[in-house]
């Protein structure tokens, strides 16, 4: 569960590190899941307002728009967001709780998706599939007959 226990986040400045997985269902890409590593400087104010900088990290299986061949990638994303308690103000980066216990499944699972490009190819010199024989030209040459003018 991508949760943070407010308890455990001492008064003042800090830097904590989490580990999450991102369910199957709600992993992007050909992952079953995704491990998301945040490491976070958190500044704890009076306990009702925890402003968390830093960064997410996590590694997606994704599919080649070329080649069609699963290569794994990398990401690493800045994220900056302010948790508060029992507050009313309504903000992309606020999340209001009135808990302890403050979930983010949806909020880093929103940062996990909005990572991923729209087209995904697997190195910048991808040759791709033949459209003639369908082979993919990153490990062998193409089998079609193809007629010079």
């Amino acid at each position: 569960m991508i949760t943070i226990d407010l308890r455990t986040i001492p008064k003042g400045h800090s830097h904590q590190e989490f580990e999450w997985i991102l369910p199957a269902g709600d992993s992007p890409g050909e992952n079953k899941e995704t491990l998301v590593i945040g490491r976070f400087d958190i500044h704890n104010k009076f306990d009702s307002d925890y402003d968390f900088k830093g960064f997410i990290e996590f590694d997606v299986n994704l599919r080649c728009d070329r080649c069609i061949e699963i290569f794994e990638k990398h990401f690493t994303e800045e994220v900056r967001f302010i948790i508060k308690k029992n507050s009313m103000i309504e903000d992309l980066d606020i999340i209001n709780t009135n808990s302890n216990i403050v979930k983010l499944k949806s909020y880093i699972k929103d940062i996990v998706h909005t990572a991923i490009p729209m087209q995904n190819i697997c190195s910048e010199d991808c040759k791709g599939i033949c459209s003639g024989c369908g082979v993919n030209l990153n490990k062998e040459k193409c089998k079609c007959n193809k007629q010079e003018d």
